[in-house]
């Protein structure tokens, strides 16, 4: 078995049961260990007019994708951005000399650091006829000319890998050319790869490359792939597009409320997916067999699962039910951290609320930045659809104490 070169820059699955430890747990510092955030977020701008998709770092920005139509410090006017946005690392002020603004909703955001790539569902982006892909200068936020993919349906999810970018979504074609619901391009010219021409029945919502294989897991509402039966889950090779054996079991297949994908993380082991439908939960598969090893369910959906280290986070519209600690539901309000191999819900537990909840989670060394649709955090209602919490500088080095 050979691996294939990834780069996944985008966002994504779980959570986990009983534990305790002292402070809040987090992404992977530079020492392997994982960083712990406070549960205190920094006052910094907000995101106005509508949600947060997406989100994806370039060298000492941000750039965050969605349906918002403006930006506002917390003091003072609005400042107008159509859907996209470029925002300071550190202040959360947009970036003046960066504004392509785009015609509908950016679902999907990934990045080398020299070119990002926008999918959704727009017409036009920086003033350009584009069907819902776009390459943009990550510099100036020009559109691209030379990259040329246009679909004919919504675009969710994006990856860069092996030289190709990848894309899932809703489309049916790829330059007048059948791809449904998936495709590989050139990322520079946008020339269709037709060597993979994978096919799945719904929408792809989620990618992302299996480490240590060759394989990419795809996560979302289909039941078939490329007409074999898989449900909500599926991997196919990254080179040819050939469906793989792995074919874990939905968690639920309940036909007025299924349980599908929403989003997908994954490890060398793991698996992980934010789930929706009954109750809305997160799980975690074998990457080998498939089998589920576990799963944490709550009293809203799952809709996003980002992996850092050996942490899950896990962000929905759940609250404030979340998780189980000796039999009895967790307090937890749309964002939660789970130990990535036992499952087991952290002490991590900010105070969030409101809207649609938590749809884009991007964990970093300098923060752990939350994007979606609510309000208030901590009881903050300017804090309004994008929230930073910080590291924490030196945590309290304790005996650590497991419940349960």
């Amino acid at each position: 078995m050979f691996a294939v070169r990834f780069r996944h820059l985008a966002v994504a699955a779980l959570l986990g049961g009983a534990a305790l430890a002292t402070a809040t747990a987090a992404p992977a510092s530079a020492d392997g260990t994982d960083t712990v955030y406070s549960t205190t977020p920094v006052k910094t701008w907000a995101v106005t007019g509508g949600q947060i998709y997406a989100m994806a770092r370039v060298g000492n920005n941000i750039v965050i994708g969605g349906t918002f139509t403006a930006l506002k410090p917390p003091t003072g006017p609005s400042v107008p951005r159509d859907r996209i946005a470029m925002i300071d690392a550190s202040t959360g002020a947009p970036v003046a000399t960066w504004n392509p603004g785009a015609s509908a909703p950016v679902r999907a955001l990934v990045t080398d650091g020299a070119t990002v790539w926008a999918g959704g569902s727009f017409t036009t982006i920086g003033g350009v006829a584009k069907s819902d892909l776009a390459a943009l200068s990550a510099s100036t936020g020009a559109v691209l000319p030379g990259f040329a993919a246009n679909g004919n349906g919504e675009v969710r999810s994006l990856l860069l890998a092996n030289g190709r970018i990848y894309a899932g979504g809703l489309f049916t074609t790829v330059n007048a050319v059948q791809r449904v619901r998936l495709f590989a391009a050139n990322p520079v010219t946008g020339v269709l790869d037709n060597a993979w021409k994978p096919t799945a029945s719904w929408a792809v919502n989620g990618m992302v490359p299996v480490p240590g294989t060759p394989n990419i897991a795809l996560g979302g509402e289909f039941s078939t792939v490329t007409g074999q039966a898989r449900k909500y889950l599926a991997s196919v090779n990254a080179l040819t597009g050939a469906v793989q054996p792995w074919a874990p079991p939905a968690d639920c297949d309940n036909p007025s409320n299924p349980c599908i994908v929403r989003s997908i993380a994954a490890s060398s082991t793991l698996v992980y997916a934010a789930v929706g439908g009954v109750g809305g939960r997160a799980s975690a598969y074998d990457t080998t067999t498939g089998v589920r090893k576990w799963s944490q369910y709550g009293d809203g959906d799952v809709q996003v699962v980002a992996l850092s280290g050996n942490t899950v986070y896990a962000g929905g519209h759940y609250d404030p039910l979340f998780g189980q600690l000796a039999g009895a539901n967790l307090t937890r309000t749309e964002l939660a951290a789970i130990d990535a191999t036992t499952g087991r819900v952290l002490p991590f537990a900010p105070d969030m609320h409101g809207g649609t909840g938590v749809w884009a989670i991007l964990p970093d060394t300098d923060g752990l930045r939350i994007g979606g649709l609510f309000s208030p955090v901590a009881g903050d209602a300017t804090i309004k659809n994008f929230a930073l919490f910080r590291p924490v500088v030196a945590p309290l080095v304790t005996a650590q104490l497991q419940i349960g």
